[in-house]
């Protein structure tokens, strides 16, 4: 999986002011979010673009993807929120809910670089 088409992908999700699932977004790489490989390859990349961005000082992206019934992240991403830092003492809901304000704010008007 290309990381950079992933970000451009979320980056354009995120302008968008959207929300896209585990399952489209893998649709939308070639993979089958039904194999456990594929679904681990998934996350792998999102893992490492959130943790891309939050080293330039940006919110991390792939908070626009999330698990279709419950319309937030899956446990990964709040493992990856809480490894680099920026999940610390407040509830996941809460943390969710600004850091996809944030994620929507950045890219509104950001040039993607």
């Amino acid at each position: 999986m290309n990381p950079d088409a992933l970000r451009n992908h979320l980056i354009g999700v995120a302008r968008r002011g959207e929300l896209t699932t585990y399952r489209q977004l893998a649709a939308a790489f070639d993979l089958n979010f039904s194999t456990p490989a594929d679904r681990e390859r998934l996350a792998a990349a999102l893992r490492d673009v959130s943790v891309a961005e939050h080293r330039t000082g940006r919110p991390l992206l792939s908070a626009v993807v999330v698990l279709a019934r419950r319309r937030r992240p899956g446990a990964g991403f709040f493992d990856c929120a809480r490894a680099v830092g920026v999940l610390t003492n407040e509830t996941e809901e809460d943390f969710y809910e600004a850091e996809l304000a944030r994620v929507y704010r950045q890219w509104s008007t950001a040039i993607p670089s």
